[in-house]
């Protein structure tokens, strides 16, 4: 609770400055901790240990080892094996309490409630999105009158748009850019359309803040509101922040949702179960297949592209299975694999290094360890 206290007091503070958040001074998780069964909170998770799971002990401890004793700027690393939460660990100075820098899963949030705003008959897929954007009618022509809600989904908007040529910090970033203009729709809807509708995947972090926007406008409250009340609070998430806009309210481009990794990890159980958490249906099952079905990209090379789930084909001891994930910048992970019935979790501080290291401990290491007993 101390911890939740300092946060809410530095809120108003941020500058989109992650380290007001991140508790340097909190000290170090001991090894013996991390590679305890992790505890019973009231949080919704039942605990288990990773042999009751069919889970090998042996290399899922010697990979906590090593990331305990290794620098490598993971932050923690939570597995769910059969609904049940078998491993949670902290690093350099993280723990259960210290809510993390999402990154672009908070992408994965947002189209998650637009999913749940459209099972509640708020809109379809269809809907173009112009028709919530009255105030921005000028800006549009006839393609991008075109561009429905399924095209911000799967990032397939057509708008000429470059977030990956220029280093962030550069208002030649688009993504940098947007956030930092004082009318950030109009900054978007002003880009030229490179494509038609629907045609080309081109990943754009502006198109989450138009879902926001879209259920401001048909459910007449903030998405931030309808995430408490129709996401969070099903899902017993209190401990949360949403970094907004100063100017219009609505949540940023650039890392706007900040969750623990426990709570993290409902999420990937809520599509995991089809839509459900605890006998209560939070998404429709049909959406959650949708969701989760490769729409653009490659799969064999894990960079398929879902409604902001990445997915992707891999080989886990010998055997090809599909994975689906929630990535961020800088090592953020929601990992759920089907076919183990398992879902894994990573926060990391990674941002100027490579960043995929949890791909290959998940595939090399933890999915192995569930198929050999």
């Amino acid at each position: 609770m101390r911890h939740f206290v300092i946060i809410l007091f530095f809120l108003p503070f941020l500058a989109g400055c992650d380290k007001v958040l991140l508790g340097d001074s909190d000290p170090v998780i001991p090894l013996e901790e991390n590679l305890q069964t992790p505890p019973a909170l009231n949080d919704g998770w039942e605990t288990s240990d990773l042999a009751s799971q069919q889970i090998d002990i042996a290399p899922i401890h010697r990979l906590v080892s090593f990331i305990q004793n290794t620098p490598n700027n993971i932050h923690s690393l939570v597995i769910i094996r059969n609904n049940k939460l078998v491993l949670e660990s902290y690093y350099t100075g993280w723990h259960r309490d210290r809510v993390h820098a999402l990154r672009s899963v908070s992408k994965t949030f947002m189209g998650t409630l637009t999913g749940i705003a459209i099972g509640k008959g708020h809109f379809t897929l269809d809907r173009s999105a112009s028709e919530f954007l009255p105030e921005y009618a000028g800006l549009m022509n006839d393609q991008k009158r075109q561009i429905r809600i399924r095209h911000l989904l799967t990032m397939t908007s057509g708008i000429n748009w470059d977030e990956k040529t220029y280093e962030p910090e550069d208002l030649r970033n688009d993504e940098t850019a947007f956030d930092r203009s004082d009318e950030r729709l109009s900054y978007l809807f002003e880009k030229n359309m490179a494509f038609p509708p629907g045609q080309e995947f081109e990943y754009n972090s502006a198109l989450p803040v138009v879902e926001a926007v879209i259920i401001r406008q048909a459910t007449g409250i903030h998405a931030t509101d309808f995430a408490d009340e129709n996401l969070f609070k099903p899902l017993g998430i209190t401990n949360r922040y949403w970094r907004t806009d100063r100017n219009d309210g609505y949540i940023t481009a650039i890392g706007p949702l900040f969750l623990t990794p426990r709570d993290m990890a409902k999420l990937g159980q809520l599509y995991l179960d089809s839509g459900m958490w605890k006998g209560n249906r939070i998404l429709s099952k049909q959406w959650v297949k949708e969701a989760t079905t490769n729409f653009r990209g490659d799969e064999a090379s894990g960079d398929g592209y879902a409604f902001h789930w990445w997915t992707g084909l891999y080989n886990v001891a010998g055997k090809t299975i599909k994975i689906y994930n929630a990535r961020g910048s800088g090592g953020q992970y929601i990992f759920v694999a089907p076919d183990m019935n398992a879902v894994v979790v990573f926060t990391s501080g990674n941002y100027d290094s490579r960043q995929d290291a949890p791909v290959g401990m998940l595939t090399n290491i933890i999915l192995p360890a569930m198929t050999r007993n």
